[in-house]
């Protein structure tokens, strides 16, 4: 019987079938892999602004007054002993204080740095401004390019 009939008749006994057969099962699974990991991003670059807007700012309850920047500091020196006050940020629309939204402080002691969200009217730490999910999705978001 010669290599043509004995393929037809039994291909699995074949060395270059089983290779061939792994190949595409390999490069099979990559190309999937590949496929989903396209598919979600561009998924998420439709959707990015409705899910930053999800987790993006951190809203507060607008009050009458708000803190001054000494009392911010005084406020950030009994939370963070050894650090001060660097930086004040404030979230603005057109050149106007947003009344709803936390603002973003700058705290520094020699080389070290913390970023934290504070309530601009009780002096309320809100968090760090570093979200992992926020920062995820924008990594996501910038995956195809």
């Amino acid at each position: 019987m010669n290599v043509w009939k004995k393929w037809l008749r039994q291909p699995q006994g074949f060395l270059l079938r089983r290779i061939l057969f792994q190949v595409h099962l390999w490069v099979g699974v990559a190309l999937g892999l590949y496929i989903l990991v396209i598919s979600l991003s561009g998924s998420m670059l439709v959707y990015r602004r409705e899910m930053i807007a999800a987790v993006g700012p951190v809203y507060v309850t607008p009050q009458e007054r708000r803190l001054t920047q000494d009392e911010l500091g005084a406020i950030v020196q009994r939370a963070y002993p050894g650090f001060a006050l660097d930086t004040v940020v404030t979230p603005r629309n057109r050149g106007e204080a947003v009344p709803n939204r936390a603002i973003e402080v700058h705290l520094r002691r020699g080389d070290d740095t913390i970023e934290r969200l504070l309530d601009p009217y009780t002096g309320a730490d809100l968090g760090d401004t570093q979200r992992p999910a926020l920062l995820f999705i924008l990594w996501l978001a910038d995956l195809p390019r």
